[in-house]
């Protein structure tokens, strides 16, 4: 199945329609003939100078009104701090096949906080590996437990 992307520009205004409220958006087709689930997309986006202000967070916003959480990596920013270029990331859950679903990127108070999704829970790997006959090892659960510990 083909998933293809465009920029609002890119098409004729009847042809789609972006939730209103956004900064800018962006239309997926679908180009197979059936339809699509968990689409991953990946994409680079610029935005003026104050569109999204250094601290600011980003969600897409579909049609009927739900969101999606973005990963949102900064590139570049602008002199006042607010993003001039970032990658985007998503996982649309539905593309249905004739459709063409708009998604508007609207601001949001704040980021979110990436950090408390990310922290280890019991988490372990391990490397043993002999090199000459000297045996060494490492244990990530070991060493987060050992940074945990550490005052400051």
């Amino acid at each position: 199945m083909t998933t293809t992307m465009r920029r609002a520009s890119q098409r004729r205004a009847s042809a789609f329609a972006i939730p209103a409220g956004g900064i800018t958006g962006v239309v997926v087709e679908n180009e197979g003939r059936g339809e699509q689930k968990d689409v991953p997309l990946t994409f680079g986006q610029v935005f003026a100078p104050g569109d999204l202000p250094r601290g600011a967070g980003l969600v897409a916003r579909l049609a009927d009104g739900a969101t999606l959480p973005l990963q949102v990596d900064v590139k570049a920013s602008h002199a006042d701090g607010s993003v001039r270029h970032a990658v985007i990331s998503t996982l649309l859950p539905r593309l249905p096949a004739g459709k063409d679903p708009g998604i508007a990127f609207v601001k949001t108070a704040k980021k979110a906080d990436d950090g408390a999704a990310a922290k280890p829970r019991d988490i372990d790997a391990t490397l043993d590996i002999v090199v000459d006959g000297e045996h060494y090892g490492a244990s990530l659960g070991a060493l987060l437990k050992a940074q945990k510990a550490r005052p400051g």
